[in-house]
């Protein structure tokens, strides 16, 4: 190991990291990227998919192909993030990713959860009044 090596470890990363995708590895994750992006979009037209997910996931895959297409930008942010390894800082923004979906969804079935109960309520006090004002309208006829 030189000691330029050894006094900075990011060039260490670098060094053991030489091993690079080939240009037809990025090329093939490009397309499955775009393909997938093709999906997202599809599914927010047709309204099977809302738009704050939709545009979640549609940064988030765009994101991962200017990765995918540019490795420095990589070494950056696993500089930046402060991983010893570019494929960690991947793996972290991804673990981060994921949890942030499962706080938005969280949130989002807990208020789907609370307008069901406020929709329950008024129906009871819908059929309460149907009820009273049936029992209203036979006794009057008798």
């Amino acid at each position: 190991m030189t000691p330029a090596l050894a006094s900075d470890p990011t060039a260490l990363v670098e060094a053991k990291s030489a091993v690079l995708m080939t240009p037809y590895g990025q090329l093939v994750l490009l397309i499955l990227l775009g393909l997938i992006i093709l999906v997202v979009l599809r599914l927010m037209a047709q309204r099977r998919m809302t738009m704050g997910i939709g545009l979640f996931w549609l940064s988030g895959f765009i994101g991962l192909g200017a990765i995918v297409a540019y490795r420095p930008l990589l070494l950056l942010i696993a500089r930046l993030l402060g991983t010893l390894y570019p494929d960690a800082a991947i793996r972290l923004l991804g673990f981060l990713a994921l949890l942030g979906v499962q706080i938005y969804l969280s949130v989002r079935l807990s208020l789907q959860e609370q307008r069901l109960a406020d929709m329950g309520q008024s129906v009871a006090l819908l059929e309460h009044e149907l009820r009273r004002a049936l029992a209203d309208k036979s006794a009057g006829k008798s």
